[in-house]
Parts: C-alpha cells; sequence; structure tokens
C-alpha cells in the first residue's frame, strides 16, 4: 500500500502523521520504505534519531517519485511518503501515485480553505484525468490507470496486452508493446528460448489468439533459421526483423 501525505498548508501535523503511520506499520513487522519529499526533512532527522526499522528514501523531484514508487514498491509492503506543503507538482506526483491520500486540517477556515484545494486538485488527478483516458471504451481500472500514469511519464513504452487498452493508449499517443512482443526481441538477442517461454506463460492465466502465435512462432523460426542458412536468407532475415521492429 503507496499512503502519501500531503496539505496546501503547512504546520497541520502532516510529517507527524507520516511517521507515526510508519512507525505503527513497521512495528506490525511489514517492510516500510519512507519517502521523505519535503525540502525541510524533518521526517528524515526523526526517523534516523529514533533508528526506526524501515528503509529511508529522500526525493524532491516529481519525476522522480513517480518512476522510483512503483520500484521500490517491489520490495517493500508499504510506502509512505511525506510530502511538501504547497500544490506543486511533487505534491501532484504522489497523489497521483499513491493508494491513500491523506490531507491533514487544521480547526480553522483558513485551513479548511487550502484543505479544498487539496481535494480539488485530488479528484482532478485521481477522477478526471483517467476518465478522459476511457475515451468511452470499456477500460479496466488498471488499463486506465497505466495509460494515465504512462501520459505522465511522457515518452514511454506501455506493456499491454489487452486489445481494447492498446487502442485507447494508441489513441493517447503513446507506444504500446504486447507481452510477446517482448519475448520476441529478447529471443532474438539470444536471451532466452522462445517457445520455452510462451509454453510456461500459456500455462498460467494468459491468453492470445491462436492466429497470433502462430505469426510470433513462424517469425521465430524463420529468425533462428537465417543463422543456419546460406548468406542470402541470412541478409533476408536481417531485413524482415529490421521492418519489424520499426513498427510503432
Amino acid at each position: 500500500m503507496i499512503y502519501g501525505l500531503t496539505n496546501s498548508k503547512g504546520g497541520v501535523g502532516k510529517t507527524t502523521i507520516a511517521v507515526h503511520l510508519a512507525a505503527f506499520l513497521a512495528k506490525k513487522k511489514r517492510e516500510v520504505v519512507f519517502i521523505d519529499a519535503d525540502p525541510q526533512q524533518s521526517a528524515t532527522t526523526w526517523i534516523r534519531e529514533l533508528a526506526l526499522p524501515m528503509r529511508l528514501e529522500t526525493l524532491s523531484d516529481s519525476e522522480e517519485i513517480i518512476h522510483c514508487v512503483a520500484r521500490f514498491a517491489t520490495d517493500a509492503d508499504d510506502i509512505v511518503i511525506d510530502g511538501p506543503a504547497g500544490l506543486s507538482e511533487t505534491t501532484r506526483a504522489i497523489m497521483l501515485r499513491a493508494d491513500k491520500v491523506f490531507l491533514p486540517c487544521g480547526p480553522s477556515i483558513l485551513d479548511f480553505r487550502a484543505a479544498s484545494k487539496a481535494v480539488q486538485l485530488l479528484h482532478e488527478e485521481k477522477v478526471v484525468a483517467p476518465a478522459a483516458v476511457n475515451r468511452n471504451l470499456d477500460l479496466g481500472p488498471g488499463e486506465t490507470e497505466a495509460i494515465a500514469l504512462a501520459k505522465e511519464i511522457g515518452d514511454t513504452l506501455l506493456l499491454m496486452d489487452e486489445r481494447k487498452g492498446r487502442k485507447a493508449a494508441m489513441e493517447n499517443g503513446l507506444r504500446t508493446a504486447g507481452t510477446l512482443h517482448i519475448l520476441e526481441a529478447a529471443a532474438a538477442r539470444g536471451l532466452l528460448d522462445f517457445e520455452r517461454a510462451v509454453a510456461r506463460l500459456l500455462a498460467t492465466n494468459f491468453h492470445i489468439r491462436n492466429s497470433m502465435l502462430s505469426e510470433f512462432l513462424a517469425r521465430v523460426r524463420a529468425r533462428k533459421n537465417c543463422f543456419h542458412g546460406h548468406s542470402t536468407a541470412r541478409n533476408a532475415c536481417r531485413f524482415s526483423a529490421v521492418v519489424f521492429y520499426g513498427q510503432p
């Protein structure tokens, strides 16, 4: 779970809640990554003084947060992000990546107004932007969020196998590739045996049309034969490979 704590106004207990939440999760024997995205870095000092059993990272750039949080999530049960005060690009990135966003608020009209701005921004990041991605296609939440995140990052190759999702991604100007395209490229570089990899993949809940699978197998087998045939065949194989990998 990724928890983001932020607000447009400082001094509302954001860092205190973030550190206590992370300490609570760590006490439950969960692997916790704490990301201090607040320029004041009060949480970093506090966590180091208490020697809390968690991984501590300091990130301040919105692009770093977008790229790094997904990587940290593969090694952690929970990620807690202490964001900066203010509605900056860093705040937007935290709201986009977090599963749950906390907006601490004091009991004054000024705090309520500040919180309302943050809630409005959260609504825009979590609801409006992904909805625009749908383009009236019946996409699941996974495909929708993946496309929204790829648009946020920019210049990204999106791995997606679902046909409607690929269509929506291309309509939004994104480059896509399927799982079999990745396996084919790896096989072409001698990194794996394509047919064995596909056999293991089909043993899961992965589905693909027989006609499409036959096309992939034919290309891979033809490429293998090129390395055992005469020079003309090898040249033809190289040419076909260049044409294929040149496709969007």
